[in-house]
């Protein structure tokens, strides 16, 4: 760690004579949970050995939020540089532990290890009655089956909890520290209807006759506080404050400010003091002095607090003096100017109001947000609304900022008809009036507002109507072409591109605009995808987390319904229901037009069913079925399955296999559509598994899985690191699974050409090699061309030597970037893993920190030693460089070396003691602000 050391010595006396936790300036008094040594130096307590985060207090242990210093002596914020999170992010080590790697600065058990239930270690295998499963950040050791609850020491897995005890998460809890729910579970809110009594931590239709009710709490009795784990107590924490207008202790003034003690949350500073928004504290302002034994900011006695917090001697003109707790302060009755020096109406444009609602600013301080209308500065932003580093709200992916009329949210999934978006705005055109009552833009002069709604025209295009807006407008059933020059039955498509419809249904565009999804079929645009699908980024696109694309398009299906199967669209790389030929979408399902029937073997549409067969309706639709079974070639019914079939209960149907989403039964007798308690599916959702071999992994859904880095294989049996010759990958059921490319075949395994042979690019089937290259079998067994040595990065050609190009892993082709793997120290060839002492940066393999170059390894290159930090300051050290970074702890540093040396002037005579005394105040209050 690079460590800055702080020569300095505090020298304290007088009624400040005790020396700050973080050794920088003088006290009154300790602060809680320390007392002074022998050198008057706040030192914590045995029970409260930690310093307060915010050096405040002493404490027994952190916030969930923080963590352990490396010397553990205090609380950080985050951890300093070159130090990572341990395991279980309670202290910051240099040094990860056994079966771990450092992701992003927190030590996790890597993808051959664990992390134990306790989530204090990483196991290389879980312990028996355990089973590894898939976490979010890593994967773990968890219970499942028939021992479904860990144990209150989160050492084994349990079926029922011990008597006393509550269900928390699958964990068995002696005390809920969240809700209690029928005396057996604990909860994380309350039911819908009712709210919570933070007394008895029930769920009560109405709050106690003493406590008032406000956000789906009960408001504890007076004299007490809402603490963070939602319990009434007398006291806050010793780092934490009074919020006195919520009746909470909180840790951070949200929408307010810590008082000048540290102990009280105020929506304003008092008189004198000015807010410091990196910190949300009041503070002195540069001209007042703080009174420590009143906590309040004074001017002199001949001075009044002016309206920028100095001190004067007369209020602004337009401002009024008034008297508060004993301090004449000038005051507005509207907003005060961003100079702070005269009163106005209101803020002018390109200034913002802050939180407190009374001053403007040129732009929003610390770490508040510009709100979305640029007026005001804000906390946090709207409902649909996110804020990046640039501090300006804005609307979230899939809405759009709508005009304000004082009714409608300002974020909105699309806009108005007669309105245009331009820049995730909604606007009027040009030479149009906006009406807010009706919220539309509509044009003067008797003029036309076009399709797009971006200019008033004198008439729309031939054969384009207009509607009651006075815009053109395509009859029912047709759309406008992206060229806006003609309606036309249907959007056009072609293998290379396929226009979509608007998200307003009423034309045709080539791609969808900012802030927009393309359908799940990729022939619309949508502000919002639907339901069970999410936004794919960067494609931008809807996709389905589970299951696939309904046969109408428009939601997510576990399964195909009567009349579809199941098809994998190449063009957009996802699985879709489809109708089999002469059926047709008629209310979102398929059925037969004419009030036909489907056939038993739902792919075709009869007048009538046959002898044997019974009329059935199956998800309001009519289909001819059996009173048993139907036969596995689906042309008749029969009594029974026969010996060596498989029964479908839920379809009635039998089969010489199943067919997803339905797997075989572990008795090998029945196709079912979920396992049994205790059992598993395996990678490729064909057969219940009664335990996920090798290196496979269990997801919350009971589903053996691959672990993150690999893939399942073609042959849909095994987790493998790479996918195949003539392969690639597809997301389904939330597994990367391999399959053929569109060009190839599955033949007997092995992706390949139905006729003639691979092509050098390895994508296509060609009848004839190239020059120079001859037909061969690749490693798995598959026809392709070859080259006697490598193919050119062109893949069009052989090549003896890749020249300014990198040889690829495979050792066949050459390329100019190796991605996913790295090219090596010498940018010749590319590798998979990089080699000791190297690391993988964006691709390339480059030396470990205090490693150089030589020939083609890293050899060690020692640094300079440092100077060894003072043991005093060690973590004044440690908390400075995590709070404020290296470069603003040494600015800090600097700062506080150039006061303490700075000499003081000689004076004539000998000052009195009352003189001393005051200035002795008033540079300790300099360097406490």
């Amino acid at each position: 760690m690079i460590s800055v050391i702080l020569s300095i010595q505090i020298s304290c006396s007088g009624d400040y004579k005790y020396i700050s936790l973080d050794n920088t300036h003088c006290l009154f008094r300790c602060p809680v949970g320390s007392t002074p040594d022998q050198s008057n130096k706040c030192v914590c307590n045995g029970d409260t050995p930690l310093i307060a985060a915010n050096f405040r207090a002493c404490v027994s242990e952190c916030h969930g939020d923080e963590t352990i210093s490396p010397d553990k002596t205090a609380c950080l914020m985050r951890c300093p540089k070159f130090y990572f999170y341990n395991i279980n992010r309670t202290q910051c080590v240099n040094k990860c532990g056994v079966g771990e790697q450092n992701k992003d600065g927190d030590c996790k058990c890597d993808s051959t290890h664990y992390l134990s239930m306790d989530g204090t270690k990483c196991l290389a295998t879980c312990p028996s009655g355990q089973v590894a499963k898939q976490g979010t950040l890593m994967n773990i050791c968890a219970c499942a089956g028939s021992t479904p609850y860990m144990s209150s020491d989160k050492l084994s897995c349990i079926s029922t909890c011990e008597p006393g005890e509550f269900i928390y998460l699958y964990t068995c809890v002696a005390n809920c520290s969240v809700l209690m729910h029928n005396k057996t579970h604990c909860i994380d809110s309350c039911p819908q209807g009712t709210v919570q009594d933070l007394v008895t931590r029930t769920c009560v239709d109405v709050c106690p006759a003493n406590q008032a009710w406000k956000e789906g709490f009960c408001f504890c009795p007076d004299g007490e506080y809402r603490n963070r784990h939602n319990f009434c107590v007398k006291k806050c924490d010793t780092d934490e404050v009074y919020d006195v207008t919520e009746r909470i202790c909180v840790r951070r003034c949200f929408g307010g400010f810590w008082d000048i003690q540290g102990v009280r949350c105020v929506k304003k500073c008092a008189p004198g003091q000015v807010p410091n928004y990196e910190t949300d504290t009041c503070e002195c302002s540069k001209q007042t002095k703080l009174n420590w034994k009143t906590f309040s900011c004074e001017c002199p006695a001949d001075k009044i607090i002016l309206l920028n917090d100095l001190c004067g001697d007369s209020c602004p003109e337009g401002s009024s003096l008034v008297e508060s707790d004993g301090q004449k302060q000038c005051q507005c009755s509207n907003f005060i100017s961003s100079d702070q020096t005269k009163c106005i109406p209101q803020c002018p444009a390109g200034e913002y109001s802050d939180r407190t609602g009374s001053l403007c600013y040129s732009k929003c301080p610390g770490l508040l947000s510009y709100d979305i209308t640029r007026t005001r500065c804000v906390d946090i932003c709207g409902v649909k609304e996110f804020s990046l580093e640039d501090k300006l709200c804005q609307c979230d992916f899939g809405y759009i900022q709508a005009m304000p009329n004082g009714r409608t949210p300002f974020c909105v999934p699309t806009c108005p008809p007669t309105q245009y978006i331009e820049k995730g705005k909604c606007k009027c055109a040009d030479g149009t009036q906006f009406d807010s009552d009706s919220n539309t833009c509509k044009c003067t002069g008797g003029k036309i507002l076009s399709a797009d709604a971006t200019q008033c025209v004198s008439s729309c295009p031939k054969g384009v109507g207009f509607n009651e807006q006075s815009q053109c407008q395509c009859s029912a059933g047709k759309f406008l072409t992206p060229e806006k020059d003609r309606c036309v039955d249907k959007c056009e498509s072609d293998i290379s591109d396929q226009q979509k419809i608007s998200a307003d249904g009423l034309s045709c565009v080539y791609s969808c605009p900012a802030r927009q999804f393309i359908s799940l079929l990729g022939d619309k645009c949508v502000n919002v995808c639907p339901r069970d699908s999410e936004g794919l980024y960067p494609l931008f696109a809807c996709r389905c987390l589970t299951g696939m694309v309904s046969a109408d398009g428009k939601s997510c299906v576990q399964q195909c319904g009567v009349g579809q199967y199941k098809f994998f669209n190449s063009t957009t790389s996802v699985f879709e229901c489809r109708c089999f030929d002469n059926l047709q979408v008629i209310n979102g399902q398929c059925a037969c037009p004419d009030n036909k029937i489907i056939s038993l073997d739902q792919k075709s549409c009869v007048a009538a069913c046959d002898a044997g067969q019974q009329l059935q309706t199956i998800d309001k639709v009519q289909v001819c079925g059996c009173e048993k079974f139907i036969a596995s070639n689906n042309q008749s019914c029969v009594e029974s399955c026969g010996a060596t079939e498989l029964i479908d209960n839920v379809n009635r149907r039998c089969s010489k296999e199943c067919f997803y989403p339905f797997m075989i039964s572990m008795d090998k007798k029945q196709c079912v559509p979920k396992c049994a308690p205790g059992e598993f599916d395996n990678i490729d959702r064909g057969q219940c598994v009664n335990s996920c071999p090798g290196n496979q992994l269990i997801n919350e859904y009971n589903k053996c899985i691959c672990p993150g880095e690999f893939r399942v294989s073609l042959a849909g049996d095994q987790c493998i690191k790479d996918c195949g010759f003539g392969e690639y990958t597809v997301y389904f059921e939330m597994l990367f699974v391999c399959t053929c490319l569109p060009e190839f075949a599955n033949i007997n395994g092995v992706c390949q050409c139905s006729s003639g042979v691979i092509s050098l690019d390895w994508l296509s089937c060609t009848d004839s090699c190239p020059a120079g290259s001859t037909p061969g079998a690749m490693s798995n067994g598959a026809k392709a061309c070859t080259c006697p040595k490598y193919i050119a990065e062109d893949k069009l050609s052989c090549v003896t030597d890749c020249g300014q190009s990198m040889l690829d892993v495979d050792q066949i082709r050459c390329t100019s970037f190796c991605f996913p793997y790295a090219s090596d120290l010498l940018s010749t060839k590319c590798v998979v893993e990089c080699g000791p002492n190297q690391l993988n940066d964006m691709y390339t393999c480059i030396c470990n920190e205090n490693y150089t170059i030589k020939g083609d390894t890293c050899v060690y290159d020692p640094p300079k030693p440092p100077t060894p930090p003072n043991k005093d300051n060690k973590t004044l050290i440690i908390v400075l460089s995590s709070v404020f970074g290296t470069v603003g702890a040494v600015l800090l540093i600097l700062l506080v070396v150039f006061i303490a040396k700075k000499k003081p002037c000689k004076c004539p005579k000998k000052q009195s003691s009352q003189k001393q005394k005051e200035e002795h105040i008033g540079t300790e209050t300099d360097m406490y602000v």
